[in-house]
């Protein structure tokens, strides 16, 4: 029986099929279907496969003629033809994606400086100090914002090309992570951050680039997404040849179904409503803590709060297994 030979009996499917075939043929019912079959390398091919019936001359079927023609090589000219076309439709939805956050994002502060621009020139003399003040503080803002917007999208296509890379040079950690808390301490005076060290992280081979794309990010989110006067900490242990990283916020939080989609670019929390953002920033996180040999962790509770934790390796010569989560339950800081 043509079903039981090495090219058919592989599965009980791909039987039942061609004995629904061969009954199809029987009753005179010309039958052609692109199959996958065993070939004889025992390895599995693409055939156009045809039963042709041959009748008598009272139109009884007296014999099947089939025919297997190996297609293989077009079969896999055309799934790399789909391949490429989803890759192409998927660029083509970056770049849109990219042409109008990119708008949106530049808009938003060139608006802001050149309402406040003009304020100053056709107002000057009437307004007081103080309010002068406000309004260059604002107009300084919205600069950061679009030079931050203009890294961001430098950065990425650094990583789209493969031009950015992973240098690691001797550095004090703990100095650095708390000179980065200082800076945006200052830079952010309506949420309190707290940053703190367990462990010998005084001297490790890191780079110092990365990590503060890396950290920069993640704690101005957990500042973007919590509310006024909230606190942030950021927790640093070193040991085992590890360096473990928290940041931790009672912010909003990140729907669950939004969870499995943070590190795509451009991709945001379904919950951020008007909150100023371009979908960057995760992405560029996750690709800076691969370039470090590194994992990431991302746990988070809507009305809760988020819990990022990041390990990396306190020498190139390391690697990190997967991070596991530490519970099921967010656990925060009781201050």
């Amino acid at each position: 029986l043509l079903w039981e030979t090495t090219a058919w009996n592989y599965s009980r499917e791909s039987q039942e099929w061609l004995k629904t075939a061969i009954a199809d043929a029987a009753e005179g019912e010309f039958v052609r279907y692109e199959v996958e079959v065993y070939g004889a390398s025992d390895r599995k091919i693409w055939i156009d496969f045809s039963l042709k019936p041959l009748e008598d001359e009272r139109g009884n079927v007296v014999m099947l003629i089939a025919e297997g023609r190996d297609i293989s090589d077009r079969k896999r000219a055309e799934a790399e033809i789909l391949k490429n076309l989803a890759k192409e439709r998927e660029l083509n939805q970056l770049k849109s994606s990219f042409i109008s956050m990119v708008s949106h994002e530049f808009r938003n502060p060139m608006t802001v400086i050149s309402g406040l621009v003009g304020m100053l020139q056709n107002y000057n003399h009437t307004l007081t100090d103080e309010k002068k003040s406000k309004y260059f503080e604002r107009i300084i803002g919205a600069i950061k914002n679009m030079v931050q917007l203009l890294d961001e999208v430098l950065l990425l296509s650094k990583n789209e090309s493969g031009k950015l890379q992973y240098k690691p040079a001797p550095m004090d950690l703990k100095k650095f992570c708390q000179n980065l808390t200082d800076n945006l301490q200052f830079s952010s005076n309506k949420h309190q951050l707290t940053f703190s060290c367990q462990g010998k992280c005084s001297q490790v081979e890191m780079d110092a680039f990365l990590l503060e794309h890396i950290f920069i990010n993640l704690i101005s989110n957990a500042i973007k997404y919590s509310p006024e006067s909230g606190n942030v900490w950021f927790d640093l242990s070193c040991g085992k040849g590890i360096a473990t990283f928290r940041v931790i916020d009672k912010g909003m939080g990140i729907p669950l179904s939004d969870q499995e989609y943070l590190f795509e670019t451009f991709r945001r929390g379904s919950n951020v409503d008007q909150i100023q953002g371009t979908g960057l920033g995760l992405s560029i996180v996750k690709n800076c803590v691969d370039l470090h040999r590194g994992k990431i962790q991302v746990e988070s509770e809507v009305g809760v709060g988020t819990i990022v934790t990041v390990k990396l390796p306190l020498n190139p010569l390391q690697f990190v297994k997967e991070v596991e989560p530490e519970s099921r339950l967010l656990s925060f800081p009781i201050n």
